[in-house]
C-alpha cells in the first residue's frame, strides 16, 4: 500500500475507483473518467445493496486504465453513518480484485496498481470527521492489497490529508517486509528530503513504467516508421544508440521530432513520479524529454514548475533541469552530433549539476551513470574534492541489482543502493524500488504540521485535547477576533498548523 501526494486521474493505475452516488452524479475532477451509465449499473445497485459499477475502460485512448466508480455520496450522510461509507470502499476494493484476477499487470509491473481516492472527504458528506475516515480507508486498503495481491496507492490532493496519512502510517505500524533492511537508506534519504538538502537526478530508467521506451525500443519505433531503416533494426542496435539516431534523424527529417512528441506526449505519470513529487524537492534534473515528472509535481507544489533552460529560475519557486531538452523543443542531445556540440551548448546548465553536487547530495534514480557528459562531470566534481582533501559522499545512486565494480569505481563520492541482488528480475526490483520510495516519502513527511490544528483531524492527533492544542486554538480565536494587521504573523504561523482561521 503507497501514499502519494498526487492527482489520481493522471496516475497510471491498472483499475481507478471513482466517487459517485446512487443515481450516478460525478463532481467535475473526476469527469475525465466520464460518468456510470445504467448500462454499467449491476443488478441490485441501491444505497443498501451493491455499490459499485461493473468496470469499463477509460474513455481516454491509450491508457489502459479500467475504472469502477463507488457509490459512497448518497444523501450526503452524516458522521455516525462511517460504516455505510466503509462498506461501499470495501466492496469498490474486492470489485477491483475481481477486475485484476488472472489479469497481466500495465506496462509489466510486478503487480497491478488500483487508485483510490480519498472517498467521502469532498462531496460525500464526511468532510467533519476527515481523520476517522482517513484511518479507516487506511485499514481498508491494507487490508484490500493483502487479500487480492495487487497494490493500492492512496491518492491526495490536499497536502493536510497527505501529512496526516502519512503520520498515521508512522504510528500503527503500516509498513513492507519487502525492503529486506534498506529501511536505514530509506530513514537517511527522507531526513534529506526534510531538511531540504536533496537534489533529484531522473533517468529514463523512472519513466519506464508509464510505457516511455527505453533507448532500445525508441530506436526501434523510429526505425519502423522510416523507409530505409524499418527493415534493419537488428543492425541499428548493433551500433551506438546516438549514432542509431543520427541516421533515423535524417532520414526521417522533420516527422523525427513529431514522432518523438507524439510518443512522448500525454501519457499518465507512473507511481515512482507521484512518491518523488511528494518529497517536493525544490530542485530536480533530469536527462529525459517527456513531461512525466511536471505532470506529477502539480498537486504537490500546487504550481508548475520552471522548467530550465526554457524559462528562468525565480527565488523560492521549484525548478526542474532538462539538461538534454524536453519534447517541446527541437534542441534535444539525442544524436551523435548533438552530444558533441554539449560542451558549446550546454556548459552552463552543466556548471548548475556540478554546484548541486557540491551543496546538496544528489538522488540518482533511473540513471545508469554511463552517459559521457555526465561521467565527466562527475569525475570534475571527485578530482575537486580529492584535492581538497574530502572524501564526502555527494549522492546516492538508487539502482535495480547489485553493481559492484560501478559502486567501486564511484567510490567515495557516489553510495549506490541495490534493490536487490543481480538474480532478481526486473519487475520485482521495480517494484521494491516503489515501496523503497514510499518509505522515503513517509520518513521526508515527519514532523509535517499542516492537519495538527484542524479540527476535522482531531481523531488522529494523539495530544489534540492538551493545553497546548487548546491555548493555540484559543489564540487563533483571538487573532480571528482582532482583524488586526500586527498579529497577520502570528495568524500565518498557526495557519501552517492546520488552524482553519
Amino acid at each position: 500500500m503507497f501514499v502519494a501526494h498526487t492527482d489520481l486521474t493522471k496516475l497510471a493505475c491498472d483499475v481507478v475507483l471513482v466517487p459517485t452516488d446512487v443515481s450516478g452524479y460525478v463532481t467535475e475532477h473526476w469527469r475525465r473518467f466520464g460518468w456510470p451509465t445504467p448500462a454499467s449499473w449491476p443488478p441490485g445497485w441501491s444505497d443498501s445493496g451493491v455499490r459499485v459499477t461493473n468496470a469499463v475502460p477509460e474513455p481516454s485512448p491509450g491508457f489502459g486504465r479500467l475504472v469502477r466508480w463507488v457509490n459512497t455520496g448518497s444523501s450526503t450522510p452524516g458522521h455516525e453513518d462511517l460504516a455505510w461509507l466503509l462498506e461501499g470502499i470495501r466492496q469498490g476494493l474486492d470489485a477491483a480484485g475481481v477486475s485484476l484476477r488472472g489479469a497481466k499487470a500495465l506496462h509489466e509491473r510486478a503487480r497491478p496498481l488500483v487508485g483510490v481516492p480519498l472517498f467521502g472527504t469532498g462531496a460525500g458528506g464526511f468532510d467533519e470527521v476527515r481523520g476517522q475516515v482517513l484511518d479507516a480507508i487506511l485499514s481498508q486498503c491494507h487490508n484490500a492489497a493483502t487479500r487480492h495481491d495487487y497494490d493500492v496507492v492512496i491518492a491526495c490532493w490536499h497536502r493536510s490529508d497527505y501529512a496526516a496519512l502519512q503520520n498515521q502510517r508512522r504510528k500503527s505500524g503500516i509498513g513492507s517486509s519487502a525492503l529486506r533492511g534498506l529501511e536505514d537508506e530509506a530513514q537517511r534519504l527522507g531526513g534529506l528530503a526534510r531538511a531540504g538538502n536533496l537534489v533529484l537526478f531522473l533517468g529514463a530508467g523512472v519513466s519506464q513504467p508509464a510505457g516511455v521506451p527505453s533507448w532500445a525500443g525508441l530506436i526501434e519505433h523510429l526505425a519502423k516508421e522510416s523507409g530505409s531503416y524499418a527493415d534493419k533494426v537488428h543492425e541499428l542496435n548493433q551500433i551506438h544508440p546516438t549514432d542509431a539516431a543520427s541516421l533515423l534523424e535524417k532520414d526521417l527529417g522533420p516527422r523525427f521530432h513529431e514522432i518523438l512528441r507524439a510518443l512522448l506526449s500525454e501519457k499518465p505519470h507512473p507511481l515512482g513520479h507521484a512518491l518523488l513529487a511528494s518529497l517536493r524537492s525544490m530542485e530536480a534534473i533530469t536527462t529525459n524529454f517527456d513531461t512525466l515528472y511536471e505532470q506529477a509535481c502539480l498537486p504537490a507544489f500546487a504550481q508548475s514548475l520552471r522548467t530550465l533552460p526554457r524559462e528562468a529560475a525565480k527565488p523560492g519557486e521549484p525548478w526542474l533541469l532538462k539538461m538534454h531538452g524536453d519534447i517541446d523543443s527541437e534542441t534535444r542531445v539525442l544524436t551523435r552530433e548533438a552530444y558533441l556540440l554539449f560542451d558549446a551548448y550546454w556548459r552552463p546548465l552543466a556548471s548548475m549539476v556540478q554546484a548541486a553536487m557540491m551543496t546538496r547530495h544528489m538522488l540518482f534514480i533511473g540513471y545508469s551513470l554511463t552517459d559521457e557528459n555526465f561521467i565527466r562531470l562527475g569525475h570534475d566534481v571527485s578530482l575537486l574534492l580529492k584535492r581538497m582533501g574530502r572524501d564526502d559522499n555527494v549522492g546516492t545512486a538508487l539502482t535495480l541489482h547489485e553493481d559492484p565494480l560501478r559502486a567501486e569505481l564511484w567510490q567515495p563520492y557516489l553510495r549506490f543502493v541495490p534493490m536487490g541482488p543481480r538474480n532478481t528480475d526486473v519487475s520485482g526490483a521495480a517494484r521494491v524500488l516503489d515501496i523503497f520510495l514510499d518509505l522515503v516519502a513517509m520518513n521526508a513527511a515527519a514532523g509535517e504540521v499542516s492537519y495538527l490544528l484542524d479540527p476535522r483531524y482531531k481523531a488522529l492527533v494523539d495530544n489534540a485535547d492538551s493545553p497546548v492544542f487548546a491555548n493555540l486554538i484559543a489564540l487563533g480565536n483571538a487573532v480571528d477576533e482582532e482583524h488586526d494587521d500586527r498579529w497577520r504573523d502570528i495568524a500565518e504561523f498557526l495557519e501552517r498548523y492546520g488552524y482553519p482561521g
